[in-house]
C-alpha cells in the first residue's frame, strides 16, 4: 500500500469520527485535497471547493473527484464543507474558541463571513465576555462596519443655521427691495 493511499485512509477515518471538531475537520479536508494536489495552497484549495460548489465542471476532474470522496467519506454537503474550510481563514483566537468551543460554529461562521470588519476581534472579546446569540453577533458586526465620519478635515460652519435667512436677504437686495 503507497503512503498517499495510507494517509486518505486515516483521513477518512478520522473525517468519520464524531468528537472531532471542525477545525481540526478542515484541517483534514485540507491535507486530504493536499495529498492528491500536494502543490495548491490554502486559498486555492478553498477557490476550489467554493467553485465546485457552484459548478463541478470548473475545475479538474482530479480535482473533483477528490471533493467528491471527501463529500462521500465524511457525509457532508459541499456547503457544509466549504463552510468548515472558511474556518480556518480566522484569526488563530478566534479559530481556537470555535475548537474549544467558547463560542457556536455557527457564530464562527459569523466571524469568517466578515474577516474584513475593523472591529472583528473587539467583538470577539466582547462576546467571550459576554456571550451573545448570533443575531446580537451580526448586529454587533454590523455596526462596527458603518462608516464614520472623519470630522478633522471639515471646516466648522458657525453660521450654517443663518444662511437660509442671508440668501432670502441677498435676493432680496438683489432683486432691488431694500429693507427700510
Amino acid at each position: 500500500m503507497m503512503r498517499s493511499e495510507i494517509i486518505e485512509i486515516q483521513m477518512i477515518e478520522n473525517f468519520q469520527r464524531e468528537d472531532i471538531d471542525p477545525i481540526d475537520m478542515g484541517n483534514a479536508f485540507v491535507d486530504f485535497i493536499k495529498v492528491k494536489h500536494s502543490n495548491a495552497d490554502f486559498d486555492q484549495i478553498l477557490n476550489n471547493v467554493i467553485s465546485y460548489g457552484i459548478d463541478p465542471g470548473r475545475v479538474d476532474n482530479v480535482f473533483a473527484s477528490t471533493v467528491d470522496a471527501i463529500v462521500k467519506s465524511s457525509g457532508k454537503s459541499m456547503t457544509s464543507i466549504k463552510n468548515i474550510l472558511t474556518l480556518l481563514k480566522l484569526p488563530k483566537e478566534i479559530r481556537d474558541a470555535v475548537k474549544k468551543g467558547l463560542i457556536g460554529v455557527s457564530q464562527g461562521y459569523i466571524f469568517a463571513a466578515n474577516l474584513e470588519n475593523p472591529g472583528l476581534m473587539e467583538v470577539f472579546n466582547a462576546i467571550l465576555e459576554k456571550p451573545v446569540t448570533n443575531a446580537a453577533l451580526t448586529t454587533m458586526l454590523k455596526a462596527c462596519t458603518k462608516v464614520k465620519r472623519d470630522l478633522s478635515g471639515m471646516k466648522p460652519k458657525p453660521f450654517a443655521k443663518y444662511y437660509p435667512n442671508l440668501r432670502a436677504m441677498k435676493t432680496a437686495i438683489e432683486k432691488g427691495a431694500l429693507f427700510l
